[in-house]
C-alpha cells in the first residue's frame, strides 16, 4: 500500500507540473499570437484613416469643381 500512495503522489506531482508547464506554454503562444493579431489591426486601422482622409479630400475637390462647373455653365446660359 505504501509504495501505492508514493506512486500515486508522485504521479500527481508530475501531473500536476505537466499541466502548469502547458498552460504556460499555451498562454505565452496565444499572448503573442494575439499581439500580432494586434498589431496587423492597427496597420489596417491606420491605413483605413488614410484611405477615408484622401476620399474625403477627393470628395471636397468633386464639390469644388462642381461648383466651378455650375458657375461656367450659368454665365455660358447669360
Amino acid at each position: 500500500m505504501i509504495v501505492k500512495e508514493i506512486v500515486r503522489t508522485v504521479i500527481q506531482k508530475e501531473m500536476e507540473s505537466l499541466y502548469n508547464k502547458t498552460s504556460k506554454s499555451v498562454l505565452d503562444t496565444l499572448n503573442k499570437q494575439l499581439k500580432d493579431v494586434s498589431e496587423e489591426l492597427s496597420k489596417i486601422k491606420e491605413s483605413m484613416e488614410f484611405m477615408n482622409a484622401e476620399f474625403e479630400e477627393c470628395k471636397m475637390e468633386t464639390l469644388a469643381m462642381k461648383k466651378v462647373i455650375k458657375s461656367f455653365r450659368m454665365k455660358i446660359a447669360k
